[in-house]
């Protein structure tokens, strides 16, 4: 009976021992201050990451922004250029109608000159 309440004592000795070797439970301090030293790590690893998502998000934005407004630039030009080609396309065509009218003027006029000689030929 005498060893059961030694055993009884000994944890209680080693609870005493443990208090009087950490009577203001530093190794406990130590222990919460490391673990608070992790937490805050992983807390700024974390904001870390998604920083540097958002920022590559806004960067694809922007980029994107930018292409878009290169591309649809490239566009606007490429149909003012088609705009221009129509506009020329439509002055050949009055080019055309213009020498279409030429050359039945040349060859009215070439029967009219021709009419005209025949009828002086004919006054003389």
């Amino acid at each position: 009976m005498m060893s059961e309440n030694i055993t009884a004592v000994e944890p209680q000795e080693n609870n005493d021992v443990e208090a009087d070797s950490d009577p203001f439970n530093i190794d406990k301090l130590i222990v919460d201050y490391d673990y608070l030293l992790y937490k805050i790590q992983d807390e700024l690893e974390s904001i870390q990451l998604k920083t540097l998502e958002i920022c590559q998000k806004q960067n694809e934005i922007v980029e994107h922004g930018i292409i878009e407004e290169v591309i649809d630039g490239n566009i606007g030009m490429a149909k003012d250029l088609l705009q221009k080609c129509d506009d020329l396309e439509k002055h050949y065509d009055q080019l055309d109608a213009v020498e279409g009218i030429v050359v039945s003027f040349k060859s009215r006029l070439k029967g009219v000159i021709t009419q005209y000689k025949k009828y002086i030929d004919t006054k003389k």
